[in-house]
């Protein structure tokens, strides 16, 4: 028979309730009863844990690829579109004293 571990566990008055009452109705105790409902429970736990662990590693890889796409899209094209439009006929637009009116 396998090892058992003596644990104190709070819970819920309704939880408590159910832990009684099936206790009262199968005549098994109620660490038994707590016991069997745990054990019931942890796939549920463990297919949980899984599913976070899954949407962390689907995140990051999101991040990863959000953060290559924003590295290969970040181009020169906008260059031409930030430059200054230059004025026909003059580099600098300013009058100089040699200019003619």
């Amino acid at each position: 028979m396998p090892q058992t571990i003596q644990i104190s566990v709070s819970c819920p008055h309704d939880l408590y309730e159910v832990v009684q009452l099936l206790s009262d109705e199968t005549g098994r105790s109620q660490s038994a009863i707590a016991c069997m409902l745990m054990e019931k429970g942890y796939p549920i736990v463990f297919e949980e844990l899984n599913k976070i662990e899954i949407y962390k590693d689907l995140r990051e890889k999101r991040k990863a690829k959000e953060k290559d796409t924003v590295g290969l899209t970040d181009t020169n094209e906008d260059d031409e579109k930030s430059k200054p439009k230059e004025v026909k006929g003059s580099k600098n637009n300013t009058k100089t004293s040699k200019d003619k009116p």
